[in-house]
């Protein structure tokens, strides 16, 4: 069995299209995450108090974010810490 080490960057070692920034949006969905869970909130409450909705939010934390720009995870990600989720 051969390894290969990684690039740091899964997206690139599968050789994925976008890798680089398919690996920052996986970077805000994950930090999303951890806010909701130390805010104690569940996700429909994360969505309503943020203004994204429930099945946006959803996806993005199942991973399901490429149709989604790398400024619009920030948008969101931003708004979670103003609101100090």
């Amino acid at each position: 069995m051969d390894i290969e080490r990684s690039t740091g960057n899964v997206y690139a070692d599968l050789g994925l299209q976008g890798a680089d920034e398919m690996l920052i949006k996986s970077g805000y969905a994950t930090k999303m995450a951890a806010l909701i869970k130390t805010a104690n909130l569940n996700e429909s409450e994360a969505a309503q108090i943020t203004g994204i909705t429930l099945e946006t939010l959803s996806q993005i934390l199942r991973g399901k974010f490429r149709d989604l720009s790398v400024a619009t995870m920030e948008d969101y990600h931003r708004r979670m810490k103003e609101i100090g989720i």
